[in-house]
């Protein structure tokens, strides 16, 4: 639900979304619905300072899904998880510097590693689903092209590739490009947004026939 309280008078908007999804990215070609070269672009966000290049290069070349996984593990090593110092503003270079950041920070930091190393990066954002619920927050990793394979979807700050338990919403070349909610307001009066999510499992049969829709629309 997102709601604005205005000085006057109160305006609520109601939107609801629901999302059949995998976390792992459709195994299109090259020419889906990013070209390589969109997403070997560095962007405000993702732009690698000569620290973050000089970290990056020492992993070589990178041919395999191990790969990813070392410097998935480096990153986080580097940049311990967590919350309440980096905000949605604070680039891949900035989080590398101060040794901190959250998920989108982690995503941010690997996707500049990539594109250094000439590899397609994009970033992903969506939810974990848990049996409790408990993971409401909204969640992000990234796909990488690897010649041999595809788009390989790995969760830096969880230390795995994507399973699952990840629903997929968007996909772009950084946070502003793929979060989950944006938008502007005009006007004046105070501002208030809430938001609320629920994930929850579909049966077997039932999401094997989304998962084939959603490729379809991918594709």
């Amino acid at each position: 639900m997102l709601g604005w309280c205005l000085s006057d008078h109160e305006f609520e908007n109601e939107v609801v979304n629901r999302v059949t999804a995998e976390g792992t990215a459709p195994q299109g070609s090259q020419h889906d619905s990013f070209a390589m070269v969109d997403v070997l672009r560095d962007t405000n966000l993702t732009q690698a300072d000569a620290s973050l290049k000089t970290f990056s290069l020492a992993f070589g070349e990178i041919s395999g899904v191990a790969d990813l996984e070392k410097l998935s593990q480096a990153i986080v090593a580097r940049v311990p998880y967590a919350k309440g110092v980096t905000g949605v503003y604070t680039t891949a270079s900035q989080a590398f510097e101060s040794a901190t950041g959250v998920c989108q920070d982690h995503a941010h930091i690997f996707i500049a590693c990539c594109r250094t190393l000439n590899i397609p990066a994009r970033y992903v954002s969506g939810y974990l689903f848990t049996e409790h619920n408990d993971l409401l927050e909204s969640h992000a990793w990234v796909d990488a092209w690897l010649d041999d394979l595809g788009w390989v979807s790995v969760d830096v700050s969880n230390q795995c590739l994507v399973n699952g338990a990840h629903v997929r919403l968007a996909v772009g070349l950084d946070y502003h490009d793929a979060s989950p909610v944006s938008g502007i307001r005009v006007g004046g009066g105070v501002e208030l947004m809430n938001a609320g999510v629920h994930v929850s499992q579909l049966p077997i049969n039932k999401a094997s026939g989304s998962r084939e829709q959603m490729e379809q629309i991918q594709q």
